[in-house]
């Protein structure tokens, strides 16, 4: 087992006893309800008229019925409350996985999160609720009916031993060695169908402007019924197993009349009478032994998830460098040494970057589309980790600083995503403590206060998926307010203007350095209109600085950047 699954449960030894001991305490008490009224019908059939005899019996019937779904309430209830426990720690270490991996670059697929997200997490939830707790509980009950067997005579104790080996051990084996490669097949084309799906689903725009939504949807049949095929042959082997263990359960029942009627039959009533209570006091354990080759299988299916997390990452013990980082003292310079990137080692993105950012220092970053430009603002943002050289802040490499980065530096993307829930709470992602007066006050700097206060619930206003809602410079507004209330010192911002128009962009550029005036202002951008806003200028050609400046000495001294300007005007006008 995963190392720190079981130190998991070796942390939560006394909580897993009471499970063990309360799933056992409610089978003994279901047997114990079935053998009493076993003994009761043929108790009263025999003394009909001395129903005064039956107190004891039935004040029994009364512990029992009361007894047996307050112990199995109470398993239940401290069974699940442990492993969504456990499964809310495996969520957070999805994110946790998710977010650090992708600054080494880790190829993650939507897919596969949403598949970890949806359905591995939910086996390990399963594992322990529908497999490991309920086999343990059936081999715990087993072998205290053997031991009672072996009280009554050495020949039920054989026979009692011999059934169980063969119910709860031999037939579960064997349905695993049958079905294993039907299982483990359709577990892996289960995990590629979620990755499938959510990529087709994603694109599914693209795919119908193309005209080739019927192909699509016929290949994905073609996976689902292959999918269904296999769940059909293995629903087949289930119910030839399930009719095989009827008949033994069946065969074992006879046995234990025909040795009951041998062992306390003879006379009417009296002894007689255990017969009845003896037969009927093994149909509950029906319900415990019937499904255990179905649990055996379905731990198959478990563990294939467990394996898959694995690989992922989500099992290993957490660095615990990860929830430290030292605290930074302005002023917070940014400092840039060296540095080179490269996703692929024969594809250079950035090549030897040496770059120092003063704090307050407003610079722009141009250059061409793949020139590296947005690579270098997600380095800045700690999103990656360079292959070679160093980023510090405040003399603090962001290696060092890990997820408190966040705290210190800032980020705007080109999409920034407003979430389907109220402007408030969209606006709280980026502080989550905030009063309505800071919410106030953050959207009154960036110009969306009247048009919030328009809406008929204000701040409650909910957003449409995605904030198809609001226009594009409303959603830009939103999230600069974000920022605006996480306070960063430095505020990285990747194209935040772009698909609007030249007026509306202009009035997202003022506000920008309106509310963003004593901080670290670092935006990247393709084109170069309002950039004499800006202290200095950078252009990214092949990876390399090849232009650094001021506006005004760049205009006045490099004829390119004279060129560019005097361009992208002609074009924006």
């Amino acid at each position: 087992m995963i190392a720190w699954i079981r130190s998991y449960l070796g942390a939560s030894k006394k909580l897993l006893a009471q499970v063990l001991v309360l799933g056992v305490i409610a089978v003994v008490f279901a047997i114990g309800l079935m053998f009493v009224a076993g003994y009761l019908i043929a108790a009263s059939a025999d003394n009909a008229f001395s129903l005064l005899m039956l107190n004891i019996p039935l004040a029994f019937v009364q512990i029992f019925g009361l007894g047996k779904p307050l112990a199995r309430y109470l398993e239940r209830l401290r069974s699940h409350d442990w492993v969504l426990r456990l499964t809310s720690t495996l969520r957070l270490r999805l994110f946790r996985v998710v977010q650090h991996q992708q600054r080494e670059q880790a190829h993650w697929r939507m897919g596969d999160v949403l598949g970890s997200l949806a359905s591995d997490i939910e086996h390990v939830q399963n594992l322990f609720l529908r497999c490991v707790f309920p086999v343990l509980i059936a081999w715990i009950v087993g072998v205290l009916l053997v031991a009672v067997a072996g009280f009554m005579s050495p020949g039920l104790l054989l026979f009692a031993l011999i059934a169980f080996l063969l119910l709860c051990v031999i037939i579960p084996a064997l349905a695993v060695v049958l079905n294993r490669a039907r299982i483990e097949r359709n577990d892996r084309t289960r995990a590629s169908l979620y990755a499938e799906v959510t990529d087709k689903v994603l694109g599914s725009r693209d795919i119908a402007i193309a005209g080739r939504g019927g192909e699509i949807t016929g290949q994905l049949m073609e996976e689902f019924d292959r999918l269904d095929a296999g769940e059909k042959a293995i629903a087949h082997h289930d119910r030839l197993r399930l009719l095989l263990i009827q008949v033994l359960l069946l065969c074992i029942i006879l046995v234990l009349i025909w040795w009951t009627s041998v062992r306390f039959g003879g006379t009417p009533g009296g002894t007689s009478d255990w017969i009845v209570a003896v037969a009927l006091g093994f149909f509950p354990l029906i319900e415990v032994i019937a499904p255990l080759p179905q649990l055996f299988e379905d731990t198959l299916e478990h563990r294939e998830a467990l394996e898959r997390m694995n690989e992922q990452g989500l099992l290993a013990d957490p660095d615990p460098a990860l929830f430290t980082a030292p605290s930074l003292h302005a002023p917070f310079d940014i400092s840039i040494e060296e540095l080179s990137f490269s996703y692929e080692p024969e594809h250079c993105i950035l090549s030897k970057v040496t770059l120092s950012i003063l704090y307050g220092q407003k610079l722009a970053i141009l250059g061409k589309s793949g020139s590296g430009k947005t690579t270098l603002a997600h380095l800045i943002h700690g999103d990656l980790l360079p292959r070679a050289g160093a980023i510090s802040i405040a003399g603090v490499s962001i290696a060092n600083l890990r997820d408190a980065i966040w705290d210190y530096v800032g980020f705007i993307s080109q999409d920034s995503y407003v979430f389907a829930m109220s402007i408030f709470d969209n606006l709280r992602i980026g502080k989550i403590e905030v009063s309505e007066e800071e919410a106030w006050a953050a959207l009154d700097a960036v110009g969306l206060k009247g048009h919030v206060a328009s809406l008929p619930d204000k701040l409650e206003t909910m957003a449409d998926e995605a904030g198809l809602n609001f226009s594009g410079g409303q959603r830009g507004r939103l999230a600069l307010a974000r920022v605006l209330l996480q306070d960063p010192p430095i505020v990285v911002l990747d194209e935040p203007t772009v698909g609007l128009d030249p007026v509306t962009e202009q009035k997202v550029l003022d506000t920008i350095m309106r509310v963003f005036a004593e901080k670290t202002v670092i935006m990247i951008t393709h084109h170069l209109q309002g950039v004499e806003a800006f202290d200095r200028v950078l252009f990214v050609e092949e990876g390399r600085l090849v232009m650094d400046g001021s506006p005004a000495v760049l205009l006045r001294e490099n004829e390119r950047y004279a060129k560019l300007l005097s361009f992208d005007r002609g074009l924006s006008f």
